[in-house]
């Protein structure tokens, strides 16, 4: 699959929001920021915690195919 940056991300949904006809102005807004919010967070390196909750459960993985 094709990396595609964050940056990218955010004007290809911006475009299909400015093509789109929206009803509501609030719609527009909410949505834009939510992409937004997702994409940033798709971008965010994990924090300790969760690398740690990785790590685990990757060892458990590989202890539960060893038998």
């Amino acid at each position: 699959m094709k990396k595609i940056s964050q940056q990218k991300l955010i004007n290809l949904s911006e475009r299909r929001i400015k093509n789109s006809k929206t009803i509501n102005a609030m719609v527009e807004i909410t949505e834009t920021k939510h992409i937004k919010e997702v994409c940033i967070s798709l971008f965010k390196k994990p924090s300790e915690k969760t690398q740690e909750r990785n790590r685990q459960a990757l060892q458990l993985l590989r202890k539960a195919r060893r038998g």
